[in-house]
């Protein structure tokens, strides 16, 4: 299931209103579902259950420490970029043999760092790099366990800034070279050769890049054993697309089913580096518009509290998110169509969203807030030439807003003592509840009218908190007096409660 989805026009992350996240945070504000990145990670784990593994999350796709200790609690261990990304780690509670070191331009006091912790494994880019962790291994009298990362020359087929395995990419050592190097490094007394690395690119959509690496590093494994160099794990990378625009993109079950049968002849433990696939899909920004600029051919600027600063990829290299509004307001056709929808034939009626305070029809966001003024909102519905006896309403201690929602040019009007508002001059009426009034239509068609009662303010607002809470129970009770021929939707009243 989506994590983030519409509830009543308003978009929640899992159960929990973004609008009222937004008010209560402010914004640009960061938005995660931990159920989504729960599911996208045990998702990858039961793909490749049926084969030795090891799920290293990718930290550079999201260092969150809420969202790296979540994922440390699901099972996961850690890749990290940097010696940030291995405090990180540390501070989310994965202990230094949990931590693999990645990165192509690790620096010494990095690579210091990493060996004094013992991290699991750190993957070498270069002979240069393997020069460096022996001499500081040396020095601490100390083996270091290393993965040679390969560049496969396999190009993953996503946007060339985000394409690592290719010859020309600066990262890894080239294939043909690998052999090679392992040879001539293994011999060093600081270095332990456990693994072989690569990482061929991120957001990839097509799985044949992926079973290529795998291919290729397999065949390296099996010929460094030849040479005596015995292995325990292969680390295949991550950068496993997800879909930002609707395309399909490939699950981790077809995932395994790619890379499992060329690995599994190796024996070897795998290592896998998710990053996006498990944290891109389950999270969200929010951000506010603070201005809209028109322009002269007739389109405008949206701007907003968020920019480059909190997404960049938009900039970096056009990628492509996609941008929805928060709250839909429905339109008063909306609206319309789902009273009609519920009302019925009904002559005569109200559909409530609040009454003195309670929320009945909750698909409306607006007229389900907690006001600390207005305690009732509803509809009332007229089918032909139907209209209300004078009356007037003393106890309801408000104004009263009527605001007519479908255009009319027919002889409809609110009479208040001797002034008549006609529908068709002002849509907009405002009268004191208190006063006589009725409501008049000469129309054979079906009419819509928001109503709205607003509490007066008083110098004794818990005496007239008191008041409604009493009329309110008062009024539920006696609908069937006052509203004996209105069909009432979304009041205390049946749905079946009788219509005229």
């Amino acid at each position: 299931m989506d994590p983030f989805h519409r509830l009543n026009n308003a978009l929640h992350a899992e159960d929990v209103s973004l609008a009222e996240l937004a008010a209560a945070e402010g914004t640009p504000l960061y938005v995660y579902s931990a159920a989504a990145i729960t599911a996208r990670y045990r998702a990858i784990d039961t793909a490749f259950r049926g084969y030795p593994h090891a799920i290293h999350y990718a930290l550079k796709a999201n260092s969150t420490l809420g969202i790296v200790r979540l994922l440390r609690s699901l099972g996961a261990a850690a890749d990290a970029n940097s010696g940030g990304e291995i405090d990180v780690a540390l501070r989310a509670g994965f202990i230094p043999d949990q931590i693999v070191f990645t990165g192509v331009g690790k620096t010494p006091s990095e690579l210091a760092q990493a060996i004094d912790l013992g991290v699991k494994t750190i993957n070498a880019e270069s002979e240069g790099e393997l020069d460096r962790i022996d001499r500081l291994a040396r020095e601490r009298g100390t083996r270091v366990r290393v993965a040679l990362r390969v560049n496969p020359d396999v190009d993953a087929r996503s946007h060339p800034h985000i394409s690592t395995g290719l010859k020309v990419n600066k990262f890894g050592v080239p294939v043909d070279a690998v052999r090679e190097i392992c040879r001539r490094f293994a011999s060093r007394e600081g270095l332990e050769f456990a693994g072989l690395h690569t990482h061929v690119g991120s957001q990839i959509t097509d799985l044949e890049p992926l079973r290529r690496a795998a291919t290729t590093i397999v065949a390296l494994a099996r010929e460094l054993k030849d040479d005596g160099i015995t292995l325990d794990h292969l680390d295949i990378g991550g950068g496993l697309g997800v879909s930002y625009d609707g395309m399909k993109v490939p699950s981790p079950d077809e995932h395994a089913a790619a890379v499992l049968p060329i690995v599994r002849e190796s024996g070897l433990t795998l290592i896998l580096e998710p990053g996006r696939s498990v944290v891109g899909p389950a999270g969200v920004l929010v951000a506010q518009v603070v201005d809209v600029k028109d322009r002269p051919d007739g389109k405008s600027f949206v701007i907003l509290d968020a920019g480059m600063t909190e997404l960049m990829r938009p900039m970096l290299y056009g990628a492509f998110h996609r941008i929805e509004p928060v709250i839909c307001t429905p339109s008063s056709d909306e609206i319309v169509a789902d009273i009609d929808a519920n009302f019925g034939t009904g002559r005569r009626g109200m559909y409530v969203y609040q009454w003195y305070g309670k929320h009945k029809i909750d698909n409306v966001p607006e007229f389900n807030k907690d006001f600390k003024y207005i305690k009732t909102i509803a509809v009332s519905v007229f089918s032909g030439r139907e209209s209300t006896s004078w009356h007037f309403g003393p106890l309801r201690l408000s104004l009263r807003i009527l605001y007519n929602l479908i255009p009319v040019k027919a002889e409809i009007f609110v009479q208040c003592g001797s002034r008549k508002n006609y529908w068709y001059d002002n849509p907009l009426f405002i009268f004191d509840d208190t006063l006589f009034h009725r409501s008049v239509n000469e129309y054979d068609g079906r009419r819509y009218c928001v109503f709205v009662d607003i509490i007066r303010p008083s110098p004794f607002p818990g005496l007239i908190a008191g008041l409604l809470a009493i009329v309110s129970v008062s009024v539920e009770r006696i609908n069937s007096v006052f509203y004996k021929n209105w069909r009432m939707i979304g009041s205390a009243k049946p749905k079946n409660a009788a219509a005229s």
